[in-house]
């Protein structure tokens, strides 16, 4: 499967390549995040069931993105098929490592 990238709803992005999912789901409000977080894992649930994809929730991952020398100020909880989402301090997009403060540390030196 080629690349696929379109939007799910104004601030929600979604990207699905080979066997990968990103969700980029932004607001400046904790409840309308939580809102929009719940609505969003909930169709994706739908349209992987509808599409007979098994998502592995065991490397299924969130990270709270936040300004470098700030701490996140809440973590939401996040439900994949009744399963509580673990938060990771970094992320892989494409070969790209993302930290949760936007730092490069931990960018592989070659």
């Amino acid at each position: 499967m080629g690349p696929i990238l379109f939007l799910v709803y104004i601030n929600t992005k979604l990207v699905i390549y080979a066997d990968g999912t990103n969700i980029l789901v932004t607001d400046n409000y904790k409840e309308n995040l939580h809102t929009t977080v719940y609505s969003v894992m909930k169709q994706l649930e739908d349209w992987f069931l509808n599409n007979d994809l098994i998502v592995n929730t065991t490397k299924t991952g969130a990270t709270l993105f936040h300004l470098y020398q700030s701490k996140p100020p809440y973590k939401l909880n996040i439900l994949l098929q009744n399963t509580e989402i673990t938060y990771m301090s970094e992320v892989k997009l494409l070969g790209t490592y993302i930290m949760e403060n936007l730092s490069w540390l931990a960018q592989p030196y070659f």
